[in-house]
């Protein structure tokens, strides 16, 4: 298939539509697709192309048949003078519930974040995000984990990160041992007790209204 690049007016009209789309409604574009796809290209287009240094372009797709409407722009932005192709960086992360009983192990950041939160962290190299959830898990809090479920993901924009939203249980002790380093507090909360973010849109809120709103439920 050929890609051709927009012409001058054409680019210039997509780069201030991804503007528009990035910076509406910027909190709830934190989680919209739509809103972090932008932001994702958007960065590429300012970083520029490594090779030649200077901003890369969109990519117009043609129609693939006679029943698509219009062209549209791939997930993709090229450089105009070398043709280097380049896709946005993706960071996966892991958001974890980590159950015990009626509990949930809240926590919060030593700095910045000041608000409530669950077990998070970055996928490594060469680690399943299954992995990612045991070691995160252990490195904060010390704690063991079994029973580990999938629950959803949420595209996180502004960071260019792919959030995984999992559960699972405590396995064995359930004595915190907390990594002060990183976290100003990590306790088990039950969940009447558990305090929410005061915004909405974090798939770690979610997480948290959802336990303390009774899941995962028990077969009677």
């Amino acid at each position: 298939m050929n890609l051709t690049f927009s012409d001058d007016p054409i680019w210039q009209k997509r780069i201030a539509a991804l503007k528009k789309i990035a910076e509406s409604q910027v909190d709830v574009g934190l989680t919209s697709s739509a809103s972090g796809r932008s932001r994702f290209l958007l960065a590429i287009h300012e970083n520029g192309c490594p090779i030649m240094r200077i901003p890369a372009r969109p990519v117009i797709q043609p129609a693939l048949n006679s029943g698509q409407a219009r062209e549209e722009m791939t997930a993709a932005m090229v450089c105009p003078a070398c043709g280097n192709r380049i896709y946005p960086r993706i960071n996966p992360a892991v958001i974890v519930g980590v159950i015990n009983g009626s509990r949930i192990l809240i926590t919060k950041y030593k700095s910045g974040f000041r608000h409530n939160a669950l077990v998070a962290g970055f996928t490594e190299i060469g680690e399943t995000v299954e992995e990612t959830v045991r070691r995160e898990v252990m490195e904060e809090t010390g704690l063991r984990v079994k029973n580990i479920q999938y629950y959803k993901s949420q595209p996180w924009g502004i960071a260019s990160d792919i959030l995984m939203g999992f559960y699972c249980d405590v396995d064995g002790s359930t004595e915190i041992h907390r990594d002060d380093r990183e976290l100003g507090y990590a306790e088990w909360v039950e969940r009447k007790d558990i305090i929410l973010q005061p915004t909405d849109h974090s798939l770690t809120n979610e997480m948290m209204r959802k336990f303390r709103d009774g899941y995962p439920e028990k077969d009677p």
